[in-house]
């Protein structure tokens, strides 16, 4: 696996190519997985990685800046950084816990064929965040190659999408539909009222989102509120019942189904694999 590069001293760190301590690792095509913990608050020094890499963050707080960028990241945020680019950290007190995805450059190179540029360093949406969720999980339990895999080729679909952002013609009510998504998870919208507070139909809503996002408003909600769930899952103060009602669950029981269909895992074991840290995932 590549290693880290301090710009500070201009030597490649010894050991890994992570700061912290790596567990669970996996080598697959293009991809290296590394679990990294670290155990106590620290500064991480400015630093670049030979190849791309993503990480999310599963348990934990905290800050990384990278080129004009401040970011403050809880659990279930993940960020992209391309290969040396440089960006330095400070986890908080208490530690943190991250999975991290390299990709090689004959990976990476493959992207191009479908964006032509090497996606830029930078904060990642839901559905990004919420995919590698997933590949944790899959990773812990320890499924095949092929799956983790598709998994990874997943994600990288994510980052394979054209950037929209900077389009003239970007509907501007898509922003005020997003916002109503996020405010108020408990409190969920139906299509008619997004339509309403778009001021378009409902069917030219949900081909604009579609084209604009990838995915339907009710997948892009759904990415978000699971991701918000690993958030409270993680925080280790709700109990299940209270995070399925507070992100507008009929019960514990819908909660349950959805978060486990959508991570093979149910969120009471998922918030043991995190309090456990090294423990490898049960059957």
């Amino acid at each position: 696996m590549p290693e880290a590069h301090c710009t500070h001293c201009r030597e490649p760190h010894a050991g890994t190519q992570f700061f912290g301590e790596p567990e669970y690792r996996r080598s697959l095509d293009g991809l290296q997985i590394a679990e990294v913990h670290h155990r106590a608050g620290c500064d991480v020094p400015r630093h670049a990685h030979t190849s791309a890499f993503v990480s999310v963050l599963l348990t934990g707080r905290y800050q990384s800046r990278f080129g004009n960028t401040v970011a403050e990241f809880e659990p279930g945020r993940a960020v992209w950084h391309e290969g040396g680019f440089d960006h330095e950290d400070s986890i908080a007190a208490g530690g943190a816990r991250f999975l991290c995805v390299e990709v090689d450059d004959r990976r990476l190179a493959c992207l191009r064929d479908y964006h032509p540029r090497s996606p830029a360093s930078q904060t990642l949406d839901d559905r990004a965040s919420f995919a590698l969720l997933r590949l944790f999980a899959a990773n812990r339990a320890s499924d095949d190659d092929l799956s983790i895999e598709a998994l990874g080729a997943e994600f990288l679909g994510l980052m394979c999408e054209p950037d929209c952002s900077a389009d003239e013609g970007r509907a501007p009510w898509l922003d005020r539909v997003c916002d109503r998504i996020t405010c108020a998870p408990g409190d969920r919208a139906s299509l008619s009222e997004l339509a309403a507070i778009a001021a378009v139909h409902p069917s030219h809503l949900a081909r604009s989102f579609r084209a604009r996002y990838g995915c339907s408003v009710g997948e892009y909600a759904r990415a978000y509120r699971l991701t918000r769930a690993w958030h409270l899952l993680a925080g280790r103060r709700l109990p299940v019942a209270e995070v399925a009602y507070s992100l507008g669950y009929a019960d514990q029981s819908h909660f349950t189904r959805e978060f486990s269909r959508q991570l093979a895992i149910p969120p009471a074991r998922a918030r043991r694999l995190l309090r456990q840290g090294g423990a490898v995932l049960d059957a």
